[in-house]
C-alpha cells in the first residue's frame, strides 16, 4: 500500500512537471494587463509627527481612503503587488509602523493601542476623517 501511494506521488509530481500548452511561448493564459506588470508611484510620501514618532507614509491612488498595515518585520513593498489594483478607485495610505523600514524607533512602550493611535494621527495629519483599514499579521491585530 505504501508503495502504491509513493508510486502515485511520483508520477502527480513528474506530471506536474512537464510543459505543456500554457508553457509555450505565446500561448500565456496570464492577462496581458496583470497587478505584477503595472508600476505606480506614490502620489505623496513623507513623515508625519505623531507623539514623538516620526511615522513614513506613501499616498496612491483617489477615491475612498484605505490604510495598509503590513505585518511583523516588514515594511510598505510587500504590498507592492496589489498596491496598483486597490489604487484604480481607492486613496492608499501605506504606513512603516515604529521600527519597521524608513520609521525609526525611539524609547516608548510598544502596545497595539499606541501603534493604532500614530496610524491615526498620520491620518489626521492627512486631513483624513475616516477610512477603511487592511491589516496582515500584527497589521490586522491594529486594525
Amino acid at each position: 500500500m505504501i508503495k502504491l501511494i509513493i508510486v502515485a506521488l511520483v508520477a502527480a509530481f513528474a506530471t506536474s512537471c512537464e510543459p505543456g500548452a500554457k508553457d509555450q511561448p505565446g500561448n500565456s493564459t496570464a492577462a496581458k494587463d496583470t497587478v505584477a506588470s503595472q508600476e505606480i508611484k506614490p502620489s505623496d510620501t513623507g513623515y508625519a509627527d505623531v507623539n514623538g514618532l516620526k511615522m513614513y507614509y506613501e499616498v496612491y491612488g483617489s477615491g475612498k481612503p484605505l490604510v495598509l498595515l503590513h505585518g511583523s518585520y516588514m515594511t510598505i513593498p510587500m504590498w507592492g503587488p496589489i498596491i496598483p489594483l486597490l489604487a484604480k478607485d481607492r486613496k492608499v495610505i501605506a504606513v512603516e509602523m515604529q521600527g519597521h523600514g524608513r520609521t525609526r524607533d525611539i524609547p516608548r512602550e510598544f502596545t497595539y493601542e499606541g501603534m493604532a493611535d500614530v496610524v491615526w494621527g498620520v491620518l489626521e495629519q492627512l486631513k483624513i476623517d475616516s477610512a477603511n483599514v487592511l491589516g496582515d499579521s500584527m497589521g490586522g491585530s491594529r486594525a
